[in-house]
């Protein structure tokens, strides 16, 4: 993070926020106040901004729901009825980098209007389907992004 990005989220971005602070590690975590944390019955990724202030770094969080049986093994279909192209992102056990990947991807295709789903036990499952739950995403995406100095 730089200065002038830490500097903005704080004064701008920062009020749409929950903030936990976790004075044993220093370490500030921030939860978009209109994520949805109470559905079960359909998949739902909740994101988690966290910044290590001490050396100047954000992490990305991955907050799946208790639809997903193994959260650190996610198979995200998607769809694009304009352009045709489908396709499928995954997640695959990673490190912050890997999860970074995995929520980047959702979020280029949140931006270019993508239908999304979930396969379980041979159902379809939309996911990011209600406009609350796919700009909750978005925001907090960008926000990541802006607080690490990512044009986009």
């Amino acid at each position: 993070t730089y200065d002038d990005t830490e500097l903005f989220f704080k004064n701008v971005r920062q009020i749409y926020y929950n903030i936990e602070n976790q004075p044993n590690t220093k370490l500030k975590l921030y939860k978009l106040k209109r994520q949805n944390t109470k559905t079960q019955d359909r998949p739902i990724i909740n994101l988690t901004l966290i910044h290590n202030w001490r050396f100047d770094e954000a992490y990305l969080l991955l907050e799946p729901n208790a639809f997903f049986e193994d959260p650190r093994e996610i198979n995200i279909l998607w769809k694009n009825n304009k352009n045709k192209q489908k396709g499928a992102i995954n997640l695959q056990k990673g490190n912050k980098e890997t999860l970074l990947r995995f929520a980047y991807q959702i979020y280029q295709k949140i931006n270019s209007e993508t239908k999304f789903w979930v396969e379980k036990e041979g159902k379809e499952y939309p996911f990011l389907k209600e406009k609350q739950e796919r700009e909750a995403f978005r925001v907090s995406m960008a926000d990541y992004l802006r607080l690490v100095g990512v044009n986009q």
